[in-house]
């Protein structure tokens, strides 16, 4: 499994990518540009997901589910996406929370 650190660097990469594409796209959209997606970011979640799967069976791609739930949640609303485990409920708003959600999901019997 990835570590936590390399783990937060790089999806709050993402993340100011993903600003830096909204901030721009009211102006680009202006003249007719349209930016739908990042394929160079679609490919970091994809290695960030599998980094944290590694040693689980089946993929759960926590990382771009987090990143679709989550953009009301770094608007300032809410408390983050929610990630059950058993009866436990744990709110992942930061990068960080994500992390530490995920660790403890795959420590859960």
């Amino acid at each position: 499994m990835i570590a936590k650190e390399p783990f937060v660097a790089a999806l709050n990469a993402i993340l100011e990518r993903e600003r830096h594409r909204h901030a721009s796209h009211k102006h680009l959209e202006a003249i007719g540009i349209e930016i739908i997606a990042d394929p160079l970011e679609d490919v970091i979640v994809t290695l960030l997901d599998a980094a944290l799967d590694a040693d689980v069976p089946k993929a759960h791609e926590f990382v771009s589910w987090w990143l679709y739930d989550s953009s009301r949640t770094r608007e300032g609303k809410g408390k983050g996406p929610l990630i059950k485990i058993g009866k436990k409920k744990h709110y992942a708003k930061t990068p960080e929370q994500l992390y530490d959600a995920v660790v403890a999901y795959k420590e859960a019997p």
